[in-house]
């Protein structure tokens, strides 16, 4: 079988592919269009860059440890296990499980 994540943590700071490219390639495979994407960032958007990511994340968060415990307590009810994809495996490594 297959293992689908419950949820991808994005940065959107990442070498070689950052965040927005990312996302455009993992939304574009079926069956991770309806997986919730939440973006941790420490980078001030642009409204331009908002608007790519309005209706294609579940959430938009600032980096720091406050958020990320908060939202790692809010998920950890999922189902689905919560993956975090480490920069490192993209672009390179596309496989989640």
């Amino acid at each position: 079988g297959s293992c689908e994540p419950g949820l991808v943590l994005l940065d959107l700071m990442m070498p070689e592919m950052d965040g927005f490219e990312f996302l455009q390639h993992f939304r574009e495979i079926e069956r991770f269009a309806k997986t919730p994407v939440i973006v941790l960032t420490a980078k001030e958007l642009t409204s331009d860059e908002r608007n790519v990511l309005s209706g294609r994340i579940s959430q938009l968060v600032a980096k720091s440890d406050y958020a990320i415990t908060h939202l790692l307590d809010q998920n950890l009810n999922m189902h689905k296990p919560l993956i975090k994809i480490p920069k490192m495996l993209w672009p390179t490594h596309m496989t989640l499980c």
